[in-house]
C-alpha cells in the first residue's frame, strides 16, 4: 500500500504536470519541423523523456522508502539499464500510434491509461533488487567491474584489471541499518577483500554499528544473511566495491519495508520470494 501511494503520487504531481507540458511541446516541434508519428518524433520522446521518466520514478520511491543515496546509486547502477531497455521495447511502437492518430490533448490520457501495467511493473523493478536476474536467470544485469581470478584449482590470489574498483584495503561495501521506525536510517562503509567471507562482512558491520552479531540483521538481494550463507567468500557472494546491503537494528521490534516471508532460506523479501516460487 506503501508503495502504491508512493506511485500514484508521483503520477498526480510530477509525471501529470510534467507529461502534459512535454506532450504539448513535442506537438509544437512536430507541427514545425516533422509529421506526428514520425520515427525522429518517436525517438526524441525515447531518448529523452524515458530514461528521465525512469531516474525521477527510482528516486521519488527511494526518498518514500527512506533509502539512502548508496541505496539508490546502488539500484540505478544494476536496475536502469535493464529497465531502460525492457520500456524501450514496448513504448516507442505505442508512441508512434498515440503521436499519428490521437490528438494532442488526449495524448497524455492514453499514455496515463497504459501506464497502469508499466507503473506496475515498474513498481516490481524498483522494489526487486537485480529484477532482470530474478526475472531471467541465464541472464545478468550491468554490473561493476570484477575481478579476474589468477592461476586455477584451489588458488586465491586475486589480480585486477585497469579499471576494478577495489583497493588493497578490499571493497568498500556500503551498509544502511533501521532501528524500529527511526528515521534516518544510518549508513556505514566497510572495507572487506575478495577472499574473505560474509562472516566477515557481518562482523565488520557489527562492530561498527556498535551492536552483537546476533542484533544485525542483513539482506543482500532481498534475501537475509544467515549463518548458512557466513563461508561464501565476497568474490563467491557476487559482492563487489559500491554495493550496498540493506540492514535492521534488531534492539528494536524491525519496521520491514519492503515486506518480508519466511523461506526455508531464511527471511526474504516479498517480491523476491514471489519471484521465485
Amino acid at each position: 500500500m506503501h508503495r502504491t501511494l508512493i506511485t500514484a503520487a508521483y503520477g498526480a504531481f510530477a509525471v501529470g504536470p510534467i507529461g502534459h507540458v512535454w506532450y504539448h511541446k513535442l506537438d509544437s516541434i512536430a507541427t514545425r519541423f516533422h509529421s506526428p508519428g514520425s520515427l525522429r518524433f518517436v525517438l526524441l520522446d525515447t531518448v529523452i523523456f524515458s530514461p528521465l521518466h525512469i531516474l525521477g520514478y527510482f528516486g521519488v520511491m527511494n526518498v518514500g522508502e527512506r533509502g539512502s543515496w548508496a541505496d539508490f546509486s546502488r539500484k540505478v547502477e544494476v536496475d536502469f539499464v535493464p529497465t531502460l531497455a525492457a520500456e524501450l521495447a514496448v513504448w516507442p511502437a505505442i508512441q508512434a500510434a498515440n503521436f499519428k492518430f490521437i490528438r494532442v490533448d488526449y495524448q497524455l490520457l492514453a499514455v496515463n491509461l497504459l501506464t497502469i501495467f508499466d507503473s506496475a511493473f515498474m513498481s516490481w523493478c524498483r522494489a526487486t533488487e537485480d529484477w532482470m536476474s530474478v526475472l531471467f536467470p541465464g541472464l545478468k544485469s550491468p554490473a561493476p567491474a570484477r575481478p579476474v581470478v589468477a592461476g586455477s584449482g584451489q588458488s586465491s590470489s586475486v589480480e585486477f584489471s585497469s579499471n576494478a574498483m577495489a583497493s588493497k584495503e578490499g571493497n568498500q561495501i556500503f551498509i544502511t541499518v533501521r532501528r524500529g521506525k527511526q528515521y534516518p536510517p544510518r549508513t556505514i562503509d566497510v572495507r572487506i577483500k575478495y577472499e574473505q567471507t560474509i562472516r566477515d562482512l557481518r562482523e565488520a558491520a557489527a562492530a561498527s554499528f556498535g551492536l552483537s552479531l546476533d542484533l544485525l540483521q542483513l539482506f543482500w538481494r532481498g534475501r537475509e544473511l544467515t549463518s548458512a550463507t557466513d563461508g561464501l567468500t565476497l568474490l563467491e557472494a557476487n559482492l563487489h566495491t559500491g554495493f550496498s546491503l540493506q540492514g535492521y537494528d534488531l534492539s528494536e521490534a524491525p519496521d520491514y519495508w519492503p515486506a518480508v516471508v519466511q523461506t526455508p532460506e531464511g527471511l526474504a523479501f516479498e517480491t523476491v520470494a514471489a519471484a521465485a516460487s
